[in-house]
């Protein structure tokens, strides 16, 4: 039996420290704001701070403000800092074998590409996406789970 401690991946690293921080947040969030959804009130709020950053697009705080009304928006829904940090790493992960177009207008928004008539039936993620996720299988609270483990298009 080995006593030999594994180092930690930096995923792990600023997973831990992402949970942590929503965790504080939450505390701080239903203490100063009180409980309930807030929905309408936050999706406002968003858009009011997307609006500054129009307003001062070098201003790091105001981008950051919209980050922080996002995670508390998804406390709001009920989900943990666990699910939260997950979400955040996992959407990011499927976000990386996505593929874009080349940029031709900068000030419009750059979606990934669709692939008509290829995309899972079940959960919508292409034929890529499957492939190395080998299957979705998600399993997020407050949703149906799929358990297509393979492409169906």
């Amino acid at each position: 039996m080995s006593n030999r401690v594994t180092k930690p991946t930096v995923t792990q690293i600023m997973s831990t420290t992402l949970r942590n921080y929503i965790e504080e947040h939450w505390i701080w969030s239903q203490e100063t704001f009180g409980p309930g959804e807030h929905m309408e009130g936050l999706l406002k709020h968003i858009e009011k701070e997307c609006n500054e950053v129009r307003k001062m697009p070098h201003d790091i705080m105001e981008g950051v403000d919209i980050v922080i009304l996002a995670i508390d928006l998804m406390c709001r829904m009920g989900y943990s800092s666990d699910e939260i940090a997950a979400a955040i790493i996992e959407k990011q992960n499927i976000n990386r074998l996505r593929e874009y177009p080349k940029i031709t207008d900068p000030d419009q928004p750059t979606e990934h590409v669709r692939e008509e008539g290829k995309m899972c039936l079940t959960c919508n993620h292409t034929k890529s996406e499957h492939t190395i996720l080998n299957g979705c299988g998600y399993k997020w609270p407050n949703r149906t789970p799929c358990e297509c483990r393979g492409f169906h298009g």
